[in-house]
């Protein structure tokens, strides 16, 4: 469990990179952090992974106080950059033998390690082969498998899926699901595919200016945000503010024009269309396409911020 309570950091005087930040994080839970360039990902997991201090606030790992016992915490992580860390030019079994060297495994364990978590991921036919004649996505999975080794408690993953096709992002995600399965461990993501974050996280947290603005599941996030969407395209162009949309329009939460379409977003699709029609009718506007859709985590992302992820 990671456990985060008003986490702040201020590099120099008055330039707040983050602010007041409280999170927990639970056991087994797949947690994501969205946010636009800027916000302060970056500099959160920094904290969290012991790099860098906080300014003011604290926050632990499975119970241990991240400032005071720094070196027990790390003990705890394992760390998937976006940049491979694994050699090119050696093998898989020599690229995890210098990872597990790292993490201290005992030299006598290390080899029936390396080949228990081969064969547990269903990559031991990839043992002796160079890393550099490997596709993509087994490089990823290995490189997975390295902070892996030593059998940690939180897994922080950056952009884990990036420059990989669909398929090969499909394939590392049910492989991290069935690590989370099989340890019971707590994986902390960061990602811009926001599709990815909303399919695999069991919650979110969006992080704007640095500080956290909404936290919880895509599906609630969505229903709170956002309910449904009707998307109107009329044969002419609207002003809303001589319409009186809001009173008129029963369920409505917020209403938006993009390009030449009407957007609406609604707590109930089946009052709220035919209220709109009306209105619509009233003042003389016929309606050229209408759809009702369902928001994605994308729709509340940029409803929050104003921003596209990144």
């Amino acid at each position: 469990m990671i456990n985060i309570q008003k986490l702040s950091k201020e590099y120099v005087k008055n330039q707040i990179v983050l602010s007041d930040i409280t999170l927990e994080i639970k056991e087994g839970e797949i947690f994501g952090l969205l946010g636009p360039n800027g916000a302060g990902k970056s500099t959160l997991i920094s904290i969290l992974t012991t790099l860098i201090k906080p300014t003011q606030g604290s926050y632990s790992i499975n119970g241990i106080e991240g400032e005071k016992e720094g070196l027990k915490v790390r003990q705890q992580l394992g760390v998937v950059t976006q940049a491979l860390t694994i050699d090119s030019k050696l093998t898989v079994k020599e690229n995890l033998y210098l990872s597990a060297r790292y993490y201290h495994i005992l030299p006598n364990e290390i080899f029936a390690k390396i080949d228990t978590v081969l064969k547990e991921f269903g990559l031991y036919e990839y043992k002796n082969r160079y890393v550099e004649e490997l596709s993509g996505g087994i490089k990823r999975r290995i490189d997975i498998i390295a902070a892996l080794l030593h059998e940690p408690k939180v897994i922080f993953l950056d952009e884990p899926t990036v420059g990989l096709d669909i398929q090969a992002r499909k394939e590392i995600w049910r492989y991290i699901n069935e690590i989370r399965a099989r340890k019971k461990t707590t994986i902390f993501l960061t990602t811009h595919y926001i599709e990815e974050a909303e399919e695999v996280c069991d919650r979110v947290a969006i992080i704007s200016r640095g500080k956290i603005v909404k936290c919880d599941s895509p599906i609630n996030l969505k229903r709170e945000i956002m309910g449904e969407l009707i998307v109107i395209k009329p044969n002419k162009t609207i002003n809303i503010s001589k319409m009186n949309i809001e009173e008129e329009v029963r369920t409505l939460k917020s209403v938006d024009i993009q390009k030449d379409m009407l957007i609406l977003s609604v707590g109930d699709s089946k009052i709220a269309i035919p209220d709109t029609l009306k209105l619509l009718e009233k003042y003389g506007i016929s309606v050229r396409l209408l759809e009702c859709k369902k928001p994605t985590l994308g729709d509340v992302f940029f409803k929050i911020t104003g921003e596209e992820v990144a």
